[in-house]
């Protein structure tokens, strides 16, 4: 009969006992074991175990089992709290879960069972609960089906699908969108409707009490029929076990016989001769021959033909039943995980630096090294029908029930520090003492420090460590101490006193850190120099020697120790001299002189002076003791008390301190204007009379675009630029302290002394370039502007460069300003004024002149142009300019309609006109000669032949018409030129950049050649007609 008194969760005096798998180290976890906890009302007393013989009830939770978790002939351990004996179980009904026997129960098939727990134990009452297991239906991953090969047509237009590993009944359906490819009936018939494609048919196996329903797929691949040829189809599968393959004629005539044999593979399958059925053995590749006999009545009687069947290694056909388990910790137990299938051979590797489970070296199994949470990684090896296996199963090593400690007796003679190794039998953890009646006795690090003699009972506990659980009954240890041996006294140092009124002797400060313990004192052999006052403390009557005889007392822990002398001497006294508090001993350099300081405990005359090693220049001092002061500093000075009576002469001495006075020194720097290679020293004022030696550092703090530089012991500034800056400078003497002082000071911008630039005279060409001549030096960026803007003459803002770019005969002169902007150390400078005069063309710089003459009989004139002859290379038609520009320079032209508008003056009279010309650009190659517009690149096929211009008069003003010989007001200039630089010379010329010519070459250019041409006209009114 259960006690009602008692609770159900007794947890403080519980052993724990997991959920722990028997058969080869199986079990549940916290993922596939689910346990409920019951509510129990706690007790409100605990019975003695050992006079009443009564316990604590046990509990056991509800138990459910996870559908992934179990399977028949699993075995599972309920944690039992409270346990104490053997525990026993009986279920209702029997055929669900089994007792094993030693403390597990087994699964026989999925359901629920009521089972009652029984823990016995002589001596003790039985225990008894009820709780309830569930065990959730098994999946079936044994459900397997074979893919199918069909015809659209003829014998293999309908198979049956070979269905393995079903536990209840099958239904087959095809998948919606593939129910136009093939049909399926309900005994697994599969029918090609006659169109080929690849679909699928889901087979589901209803289950039975033990399995939940599940469901497999099969792939149906329907091919087309060929008429003619024999044919057979090729297979590739995925192996499994018991797996047949039937041969599958796809095309071909109707046969009488046929007979099958492996051709390659024999490893791979066995085929029956006669049927083609093929029992798979293995993963790999085979070819199999069919030989064939037709029906009579075909023209051939016999053929063969092959086929291939590949199998592919399947997954592997085991798992780990479970990816968690929960163990009890036992000392080098070998634990093998079960598995789903039967692998032939299996590893287990654990991750480095852990300590909970290591791999036995004998049985390559895990084997428990301490309690802990550890994954091992489980690898099955891929063999010739499957590929490898690897899975992670999470270990949770839990601590074991505790053993017991056993009783213990210690005794042992007490000596100081005395401190027993401290170990019991069943020990797993650290011990601590729960119970010693106040004796002073500490546990630690498996030491007992016994304080002092005496007889203990202890109470000791063990906390179980990291491997077991707490031990469940302390153990009782007697520890017996008796009193032991004083430790040797040593010889003890002599004392020395000096004498003076009351003064006492206390032989504990003197010899405490040696002996450990007070003294006593024996004897005194000269009284009449110390007496007794306490048992270790004397009191000085009297200079002179003594001898004291002490020893350690007896106590409680030790017997009184052996004796030792001590020798002691009192000396007589001596005056002692101190400076009175209220003594002056510091001043300011500002004072002139101190009074003579106050001296205490002087018994005598006394007298001043400079110690020995003191500084003679910082004070003077006097007879009476006042001081002179000198400089700033520090000064010893030695008193000296000449006693008298009993006293013995003394001295001492003491330090006066002179302080510096505030530093009045003064710097700074005058303001100047920027100049070249300029330094500037600094203005130092002091007092006058002041003969101080300064000692100086200065430090430029900033400066603009760091336009000075300093030197740090000089102070003198170098100048670099115009702008402003800071210098720190720091100063001090003997006796002028220490001073910092900013100076601010500034350099100015100097006045721009002008540009000096020479005027240009320049004989015009064609995109003539002229730079500048500027003989004074530049402070400042230069800027460079013409005054009237014209289309001759453009001059380059920056630089300078002037630029001819047209001729105009009646505006050859030009002026240019030039000047400099403000800098960082020069103010802007004035516009200062040159002039271009840009001259006439001299013929003798042109590449060729042209003088054309005009008449009534000649208004057209062809100029022919030398260009073509001076690039032409030897004899041949190899010409090596390959292209140019045209442009038309000195008169008003009008480029789109090849116009030229020519200035014309009279010859005698001086009278302005003008005339119209058309000049038309006709370059000759080798095969053609062609016009070419002005603004185009000239360039033929071959290389140009000859460069020729036609000039045609085709107006002129009423003046000319009247009559007379008019000429040109200055040359009308055609210019030849390209992007990439010439050159011409004997052998043709060329395109070069390296500016090396022998005799006879001209500098590469971009002009490539410049015609001037002056024109005479003998006007008349025969213009009219033109």
């Amino acid at each position: 009969m259960l006690m009602p008194s008692v609770n159900r969760l007794g947890l403080v005096l519980a052993i724990g006992i997991s959920l722990a798998a028997c058969g080869g180290g199986e079990g549940d976890s916290s993922s596939n074991v689910v346990t409920t906890p019951k509510s129990v009302t706690p007790p409100t007393s605990i019975p003695s175990l050992e006079s009443e013989k009564d316990r604590l009830d046990i509990v056991v939770n509800d138990i459910t089992l996870l559908s992934s978790s179990s399977y028949a002939g699993y075995s599972f351990s309920p944690t039992v709290f409270n346990q104490m004996g053997e525990v026993s179980y009986t279920s209702d009904p029997a055929d669900i879960v089994v007792d094993n026997g030693d403390g597990s129960l087994m699964v026989l098939k999925p359901g629920s069972v009521t089972v009652t727990a029984t823990d016995t134990l002589n001596g003790y009452k039985t225990a008894k609960d009820i709780f309830n297991v569930t065990i959730e239906k098994w999946d079936n991953s044994s459900l397997k089906a074979d893919s199918l090969t069909l015809n659209t047509l003829g014998d293999n237009n309908t198979r049956k699908l070979n269905v393995r590993g079903f536990k209840g009944e099958l239904n087959f359906t095809v998948q919606p969108k593939y129910d136009h490819i093939i049909s399926v009936d309900h005994e697994g018939n599969v029918t090609a409707n006659g169109l080929a494609g690849t679909a699928i048919v889901t087979i589901t196996d209803s289950g039975n009490s033990s399995y939940k329903s599940t469901s497999v797929i099969a792939k149906i691949i329907v091919t087309a029929v060929s008429a003619d040829t024999l044919s057979y189809e090729n297979f590739e599968q995925e192996y499994s076990d018991g797996l047949f393959i039937q041969a599958n004629k796809i095309t071909g005539a109707p046969i009488k016989s046929q007979n099958y044999f492996v051709w390659d593979g024999q490893d791979v399958l066995n085929i029956n001769p006669a049927t083609g059925e093929m029992e798979i053995l293995k993963a790999g590749e085979a070819i199999i021959q069919a030989n064939v006999e037709y029906q009579p009545g075909y023209s051939t009687s016999r053929e063969s033909a092959t086929f291939t069947v590949k199998i592919n290694k399947a997954e592997a056909p085991y798992s780990l039943k479970l990816d968690k388990q929960s163990v009890v910790f036992e000392e080098e137990k070998r634990l093998q995980p079960s598995f789903n299938g039967s692998p032939e051979s299996v590893s287990y590797s654990i991750a480095d630096g852990q300590d909970v489970l290591s791999i036995d070296p004998s049985t390559h199994f895990p084997q428990i090294n301490n309690t802990g949470t550890i994954d091992v990684t489980v690898t099955v090896p891929e063999n010739d029908r499957y590929k490898k296996y690897q899975g992670v199963i999470s270990y949770n090593v839990i601590k074991a029930p505790h053993p017991g400690l056993r009783n213990d007796f210690i005794k042992s003679e007490y000596h100081e520090d005395l401190s027993l190794p401290f170990h019991l039998v069943g020990q797993k953890g650290n011990l601590s003492i729960i119970s010693s009646e106040l004796s002073g006795i500490t546990l630690r690090d498996e030491q007992l420090k016994i304080p002092s003699v005496g007889y203990y009972v202890l109470s000791i506990s063990d906390d179980g460590g990291r491997n077991y659980q707490p031990a469940a009954n302390n153990a009782t240890v007697i520890v017996d101490i008796s009193q032991g041996v004083q430790p040797q006294l040593e010889e003890l140092k002599p004392i020395t006193v000096v004498y003076d009124n009351d003064l006492l002797i206390d032989l504990s400060k003197y010899y405490r850190t040696t002996t450990n313990s007070d003294l006593e004192i024996i004897n005194i052999s000269n009284k009449e120099v110390v007496t007794t006052v306490d048992a270790s403390i004397l009191k000085v009557i009297n200079s002179g020697t003594t001898v004291v005889t002490v020893r350690k007392p007896e106590s409680s822990n030790f017997k009184a120790s052996n004796i030792r002398d001590i020798v002691i001497t009192v000396q007589p006294v001596k005056s002692s001299l101190t400076l009175s508090p209220q003594s002056v001993v510091s001043a300011s350099l500002d004072q002139k002189s101190l009074p003579a300081p106050v001296i205490i405990g002087a018994n005598g005359q006394l007298s001043y002076s400079l110690n020995s090693n003191s500084a003679i220049d910082v004070i003077k001092v006097n007879k009476d003791g006042s001081m002179d002061i000198l400089n700033a500093g520090v000064a010893i000075v030695r008193v000296v008390d000449s006693g008298r009576g009993g006293f013995s002469e003394s001295e001492m001495t003491f330090n006066v301190m002179v302080a510096q006075a505030d530093n009045p020194i003064k710097f700074s720097y005058p303001s100047i204007e920027y100049q070249d290679n300029l330094t500037l020293s600094p203005n130092i004022s002091q007092p006058i009379g002041s003969n101080e030696i300064i000692t100086t550092n200065y430090k430029l703090l900033s400066s603009n675009n760091n336009n000075v530089e300093v030197n740090k012991s000089t102070g003198e500034l170098t100048i670099k630029g115009a702008g402003d800056y800071n210098i720190e400078v720091t100063s001090s003497s003997r006796n002028y302290k220490e001073s910092t002082q900013i100076i601010s000071g500034s350099v100015k911008k100097a006045t721009h002394p002008g540009i000096v630039i020479d005027n240009i005279s320049v004989d015009f060409s064609p995109f003539k370039k002229i730079k500048p001549v500027v003989s004074s030096a530049q402070y400042g960026k230069r800027v460079y502007m013409i005054s009237a803007e014209s289309p001759s003459i453009s001059v380059d803002v920056n630089s300078g460069e002037i630029s001819l770019n047209d001729y105009d005969s009646g505006a050859g002169h030009f002026n240019i300003y030039v000047y400099e902007e403000e800098s960082d150390n020069y103010f802007a400078s004035e516009k200062k004024h040159f002039i271009v005069q840009v001259n006439s063309p001299q013929e003798t710089d042109a590449n060729q002149v042209f003088s054309p003459y005009y008449t009534i009989n000649q208004n057209i004139l062809i100029l022919k142009s030398y260009l073509g002859i001076k690039n032409k290379l030897g004899v041949g038609t190899t010409y090596n300019l390959e292209g140019s520009r045209f442009s038309v320079l000195g008169h008003q032209v009008l480029e789109r309609n090849q116009l030229v508008k020519v200035s014309m003056e009279s010859k005698i009279t001086g009278e302005q006109g003008a005339a119209i010309f058309r000049l038309v650009r006709s370059d000759s190659c080798i095969s053609e000669n062609k016009i070419i517009n002005w603004n185009e690149i000239s360039s033929c096929e071959g290389e140009g032949l000859s460069y020729n211009v036609t000039l045609t008069l085709i107006d002129a003003s009423d003046n000319i018409k009247a009559g007379g010989v008019w000429l040109s007001t200055g040359p009308i200039i055609i210019a030849r030129y390209g992007d990439r630089k010439f050159y011409s010379g004997p052998d043709g010329g060329g395109y070069s950049n390296t500016g090396v010519f022998g005799k006879g070459y001209s500098e590469p250019s971009n002009l490539y050649w410049w015609e001037l041409v002056n024109i005479t006209l003998d006007g008349g009114d025969w213009i009219t007609s033109l």
